[in-house]
């Protein structure tokens, strides 16, 4: 894995044959609020790396966002400055073509267009707790939900 600086926050470049960046614990299930809180907190993340929006009020770059609830720890803990703590986590997927993230690529790769971000936040936080990208082919976690489609 390969770490690089990333708009001040250290971002782990996970590449598209590993498993997806995602927290040790049981899928946990989704309550009203979870679906706003992780569209928040994508929204949030989308804005950082897109430049233009269109009608959908998301930048256009983004093409999908999904997200899957889960309970525990989040392995590593925090890369952002905010705490993840115990609890409930939402890791979202947006899915989409990200230039302005420069990023080594894995060794033997010479893929190293970002295609995804992995943003973790602690639900009720508001706040990203770990942030990781993805180069090569981007696919949804199991069991995720579609917070947004192009």
């Amino acid at each position: 894995m390969i770490v690089r600086r990333l708009v001040g926050i250290t971002a782990a470049v996970v590449a598209a044959s590993s498993s997806s960046a995602a927290i040790a614990a049981t899928q946990a299930a989704w309550t009203p609020g979870d679906k706003t809180a992780a569209l928040h907190a994508a929204h949030h993340e989308a804005n950082k790396f897109g430049k233009h929006t269109d009608s959908t009020g998301w930048p256009t770059n983004v093409r999908r966002v999904t997200s899957v609830i889960r309970s525990g720890h989040v392995p590593g803990g925090s890369n952002t400055g905010h705490p993840c703590g115990r609890g409930k986590h939402a890791v979202i997927t947006l899915s989409g073509r990200f230039p302005t993230i420069a990023v080594g690529g894995m060794p033997g790769s010479d893929n190293t267009e970002v295609h995804g971000i992995i943003a973790t936040t602690k639900l009720g936080s508001r706040t990203v707790c770990h942030l990781a990208v993805r180069t090569g082919k981007v696919t949804a976690a199991a069991n995720s939900v579609v917070l947004f489609r192009r």
